[in-house]
């Protein structure tokens, strides 16, 4: 078996997997909801509305995490030689791991990569595309939350969920861009 029909059968596995959990999840009862730790849970005293802000805000540090994760993973990959040196013999080791399978976890890692940064830049281009909000807003928001490059001040973050919330404006959520990057890769 070679990495593309090995990559296949994992595809194939995923999808039957996602099948039976849809299954099951429709033939749920309402009563059986369960919180996940996905979803977004707003601080209980301040107005919920500045919790979704805020949780959007902290959905877009954590896909800026996950983005720098695998960036990491990426640059610093090393294939497996299989070798071992015991003393001055260099000695060839069995791998349990067939190549393939190396293969596809470093095809799927790039995919993934590739998937996060779009939607990252969907949501960058998103909150440029903010009207109402200071331009200083909107950059802070950029540097510090989509990209990483600084720690959230509590002050100013305060101020920006404020106007944010005095204004009415929405912020582009995770799963819109989701949505986009999905629609997008279809056609």
């Amino acid at each position: 078996m070679n990495a593309k029909e090995y990559r296949a059968y994992r595809e194939e596995q995923e999808y039957l997997q996602k099948q039976t959990r849809q299954s099951t999840q429709k033939k749920a009862s309402m009563s059986d909801i369960y919180i996940t730790p996905s979803m977004i849970r707003p601080k209980i005293k301040e107005n919920p509305s500045k919790g979704l802000i805020r949780a959007t805000l902290k959905g877009y540090s954590n896909l800026n995490i996950e983005i720098e994760k695998l960036r990491a993973i990426i640059h610093n990959y090393k294939a497996p030689a299989g070798v071992a040196i015991y003393g001055n013999t260099a000695i060839h080791t069995s791998t349990k791991r067939d190549l393939s399978d190396t293969l596809a976890k470093v095809e799927d890692n790039k995919r993934k990569f590739a998937r996060l940064v779009f939607m990252e830049r969907w949501l960058e281009n998103a909150v440029y595309g903010l009207h109402g909000l200071r331009a200083e807003y909107i950059i802070y928001i950029i540097d510090v939350y989509l990209r990483g490059k600084k720690e959230p001040e509590r002050r100013k973050v305060a101020r920006i969920i404020d106007a944010i919330h005095e204004k009415g404006l929405e912020l582009p959520t995770i799963e819109q861009a989701q949505i986009v990057i999905n629609e997008n890769g279809k056609g």
